[in-house]
Formats: C-alpha cells, sequence, structure tokens
C-alpha cells in the first residue's frame, strides 16, 4: 500500500496485515501464538540465567578492574536487592514450583534475564512477529483445506472422480 491521502497509520497497518494474509479475526489467534512465545522465551531465559549465573561468571571479572568507589557503589546496590529479596522471599515459599529454589539466586538470574531479553529484542520481536503470522497462515490453510470447509473440493470432487458404471 502507497502513500495514499486519507489513510492514517492504523489504516496502513491493517492493509500491511491484510496483504500478509491476515484479516480482523485473525488478530486474537496471532496475539495469543505471539504473547506464549515471548511467555515462553522469557521462562526459558530465566531458568538458562539461574542455571549458568552469568553476572556471577563475570562479575568478579569487571568487579577486579573497579575502583574502590565503584566497588562500593556495588556494594551499596546489591544491600538493597538482599533486602528486597528478603521481602519477595515470602511470597516466593508459597509458590510451589520454586519453594526450594534460593531466592537471591531467583532475582538475579530474573534480572539477568530481563537484561539479556532487552539485548535481544531487535532479534527476537521480528522473529516473534513472524513466527507468529507463519502459525496463523498454517492454521488458515488446513482449515482451508478440511473436507466440508469452503476452500476444500470435499467429497463432492471425489466423487465426480470417480469412474461410472
Amino acid at each position: 500500500a502507497g502513500d495514499r491521502v486519507g489513510v492514517g497509520p492504523m489504516g496502513k497497518i491493517k492493509e500491511w496485515f491484510e496483504e500478509q494474509g491476515l484479516t480482523a479475526a485473525d488478530f486474537p489467534k496471532f496475539m495469543i501464538v505471539h504473547e506464549t512465545l515471548g511467555i515462553g522465551f522469557a521462562v526459558f531465559m530465566w531458568q538458562v540465567c539461574y542455571a549458568t549465573q552469568p553476572s556471577m561468571r563475570l562479575g568478579k571479572q569487571f568487579s577486579r578492574a573497579l575502583p574502590l568507589k565503584g566497588r562500593q557503589g556495588v556494594q551499596a546496590v546489591m544491600s538493597k536487592a538482599d533486602k528486597m529479596v528478603k521481602k519477595a522471599d515470602v511470597i516466593l515459599r508459597r509458590i510451589p514450583i520454586v519453594k526450594r529454589a534460593n531466592p537471591e539466586r531467583l532475582t538475579v538470574s530474573l534480572a539477568e534475564s530481563i537484561t539479556f531479553r532487552a539485548g535481544v529484542k531487535p532479534i527476537t520481536l521480528p522473529l516473534k512477529l513472524y513466527l507468529s503470522w507463519k502459525a496463523v497462515m498454517v492454521g488458515k490453510t488446513k482449515k482451508a483445506t478440511e473436507p466440508g470447509s469452503a476452500g476444500s473440493p470435499g467429497l463432492a470432487a471425489l466423487s465426480l472422480a470417480l469412474p461410472v458404471r
């Protein structure tokens, strides 16, 4: 769709989606797939960061390079984070899946995963959009080829292909 007079930004977005084969009826499916991918990636990265502890591995090398004032600043931030973790620990103990997990590692790994995901967002956002679009289009294709649907030849075409005796 080119620049047409009278078509606002939302109209252009709608036109673009329609050109890709998506209609307003497909939008809920698209959003469900998109959000499921996002939540799945977030949980996966949180687990990876909990297991690998990237800040502990990298932090040791960087902390040696910091001047004394910088190390004091890091210590102040960490003591503040420790207080927040102690408050969160009361809530975390009620959740069965994280009941036995180390609350400090949970908090730090969450921060690490958020930081990592923010860094790779220029890659993951277009990828999630593409995968969501592809999933909806595959669903539309399967629905169109099911027997009895409008896009399917169905049994009538099958009976025409049978030899007559």
